[in-house]
């Protein structure tokens, strides 16, 4: 018998409203909107530090485009997951 899916957000669905076809598109995009906020984060941070590197070894100025690409990427990664949560708790708020 099917019970409720919680995820680590607290975020909980009724696995059997899932089966009986009663689980919209709605819950299906928060679900969706919930799962790449975590991939916020790191993936900004990697490209930072990607892109620096490519940088630094281009350039010769090691560490110094690594150290500041990552510091920008850790920042857009946070504003990212600002922006996410917040756009979250809008379509939470409405009906």
């Amino acid at each position: 018998m099917p019970g409720r899916f919680c995820s680590p957000a607290g975020l909980c669905y009724d696995l059997g409203a899932m089966q009986d076809g009663k689980f919209g598109l709605r819950s299906l995009r928060r679900l969706t909107e919930v799962s790449s906020i975590g991939l916020a984060l790191p993936s900004s941070i990697i490209v930072g530090i990607a892109f620096g590197w490519l940088l630094d070894k281009a350039l010769g100025t090691k560490p110094w485009l690594i150290l500041i690409f990552f510091v920008l990427g850790a920042a857009s990664g946070v504003m990212s997951l600002i922006r996410a949560l917040a756009r979250y708790e809008k379509t939470e708020k409405e009906p």
